[in-house]
């Protein structure tokens, strides 16, 4: 699952995925009630969210003249680094199912893809708002 904020002015987004949910299912969603269940408050590990269940990954995008360039967690070490839910809110709606908003805090590095650039963050939060869709 992943939320995501982008800055309209210069291409700058920073996302946040927390995955894999482990369904055992190839297709189709779980139900609202194991989706609203697989977030939990606490400190989550940094990983790659492709390869592995409940580790998180912290990414960002910016354009730089006309080239793009992508930073993320899973592209180098996190010795010293957190990532905390600090609180979450878990809503079912009788049309749109099921969404949660979690309000995390983390301190990370941000490797470019070929791990040469790195950027820091400290201190972050944000409140992200993911959907069971």
């Amino acid at each position: 699952y992943e939320g995501s904020v982008g800055n309209g002015n210069n291409g700058t987004t920073i996302s946040i995925e927390l995955g894999q949910f482990p369904t055992g299912q190839s297709v189709g969603l779980p139900t609202d009630s194991a989706f609203l269940s697989f977030f939990h408050t606490g400190t989550w590990n940094y990983g790659d969210v492709s390869a592995a269940n409940n580790v998180v990954t912290v990414s960002s995008g910016e354009m730089v003249g006309s080239d793009y360039f992508i930073y993320s967690t899973a592209n180098g070490s996190q010795t010293g680094s957190s990532f905390a839910i600090t609180e979450l809110l878990p809503v079912v709606t009788q049309f749109n199912g099921a969404y949660v908003a979690v309000r995390v805090t983390f301190n990370c590095k941000l490797y470019s893809e070929g791990g040469a650039l790195v950027k820091t963050i400290t201190n972050g939060t944000a409140v992200v708002s993911m959907s069971n869709i």
